[in-house]
């Protein structure tokens, strides 16, 4: 059996990482939060996610700041970034910038949950 993974959720909105938080938990992840960019960074070097959840639009360090950063850092550390926006554009950016994948808000629960396993799976077959 593969070890519980971990996963840290970056949001500014406290509501949306309490239902994520919630609903991972269900899913028997260990799950940890940042309210922003800045901590998210602290938190990656600290608690070494297996997988963070990244809000795009973020008041400081914007999530594509973010998600800059832990390539640089974290090169293999699959990044799924969230956001309001749809714009298919703005997925492919963010794809090509590194991100493991883009879903929209709202999310899908059961999209996300397909997400996370393929990402995990990547992680551990490399």
């Amino acid at each position: 059996m593969l070890p519980i993974a971990h996963i840290l959720v970056v949001d500014d909105t406290s509501a949306v990482r309490e239902v994520l938080k919630d609903y991972l938990e269900e899913l028997d992840y260990h799950v940890d939060v940042a309210p922003d960019g800045y901590r998210a960074l602290e938190m990656v070097d600290r608690c070494r996610p297996d997988l963070v959840l990244l809000d795009l639009s973020m008041p400081g360090l914007h999530g594509e700041d973010v998600l800059a950063c832990l390539r640089l850092r974290e090169p293999d550390l699959p990044v799924v970034v969230l956001s309001g926006n749809a714009d298919v554009s703005v997925g492919r950016y963010l794809l090509a910038r590194g991100a493991f994948d883009y879903i929209p808000k709202p999310i899908h629960f059961d999209y996300l949950e397909q997400v996370i396993a393929a990402a995990l799976v990547q992680v551990a077959a490399a």
